[in-house]
């Protein structure tokens, strides 16, 4: 049983969602993620499995849509704070000739297009579940990458598919922490495992706390042009859904699981984009 509560121009008005069937018809509209998973005990173990299911169907049909893909290709990156954010995590992964780079989440190989600007001789997996994603990825990144880039299918809450001990860095940018704990946890796990000893993850998170309007509102110059106000549009717009569809974590949850789950050394952990988003450095012991 979960409470729903509609704020309208005059009145509240209260319904209460008995069935996985009303759950799931108001999960990403009424509802957000942090709702259903407080609510979740009330039901019958059976209707929790339903709404389980449920939820991670919706989320995957989310990432793998032509909307979502189209976002991230045309959008995303021109946000405000989004290149420094960009510029910090590649400083962050400090790149190096030989090193393996393992990218989780990879989208449409963003990142991955990036490193190539380097002229450095790295190899790169990027690994996504998203058929979508991947079909861009691989028609637009993977052959200038001339051997150096590979693109995975996978999803990461079955573990990655790699030997362990063989990543120089791994990069998480924004691409695991939408997973629930018990998802999440077990991926941590798992880059341990797969990194090298002294290697580096680079964790970066949207956080539960700040609004991300009011910090670029207040960021942003007094005139900006009809075509960025679009863009920021649309970006508010994607992150409302995203923060309907899946947890946030606080950075101290994050940092928590990173260090017990992760059994990784913190080295460094900052903000960008005005403290909407934090980065987290991390080292596996040598």
């Amino acid at each position: 049983m979960i409470t729903l509560v509609e704020n309208g121009s005059k009145h509240l008005r209260k319904a209460v969602l008995t069935t996985p069937a009303s759950v799931l018809a108001a999960f990403g509209k009424e509802i957000n993620y942090n709702d259903i998973e407080e609510g979740l005990y009330l039901f019958e173990p059976e209707d929790q499995k339903r709404i389980i299911a449920g939820i991670k169907q919706k989320q995957f049909h989310f990432w793998n849509s032509i909307e979502t893909v189209e976002y991230y290709r045309d959008i995303h990156w021109q946000l405000p704070g989004m290149e420094e954010h960009a510029k910090k995590t590649l400083e962050s992964l400090a790149i190096q000739n030989s090193d393996l780079v393992v990218d989780l989440g990879c989208g449409w190989g963003r990142i991955a297009e990036q490193l190539l600007s380097f002229k450095l001789n790295f190899q790169y997996i990027g690994i996504d579940f998203s058929d979508e994603m991947l079909k861009m990825a691989r028609k637009n990144i993977q052959e200038l990458g001339n051997g150096k880039i590979a693109f995975q299918n996978h999803d990461l809450a079955q573990g990655m598919p790699l030997a362990d001990n063989v990543a120089n860095k791994i990069l998480a940018n924004w691409g695991i922490v939408y997973l629930p704990q018990d998802e999440l946890k077990p991926t941590l796990a798992e880059v341990h495992r797969v990194l090298k000893p002294g290697g580096i993850f680079v964790c970066a998170a949207i956080v539960e706390g700040a609004s991300f309007v009011l910090l670029a509102l207040r960021c942003l110059p007094a005139f900006i042009s009809s075509k960025k106000r679009k863009i920021i549009k649309k970006g508010m717009k994607f992150g409302a859904r995203v923060k309907k569809l899946f947890p946030l974590y606080t950075r101290d949850q994050l940092e928590l699981m990173i260090g017990e789950a992760g059994q990784l050394e913190i080295i460094d952990m900052y903000p960008t984009i005005w403290g909407r988003s934090v980065t987290i450095v991390a080292r596996k012991p040598a």
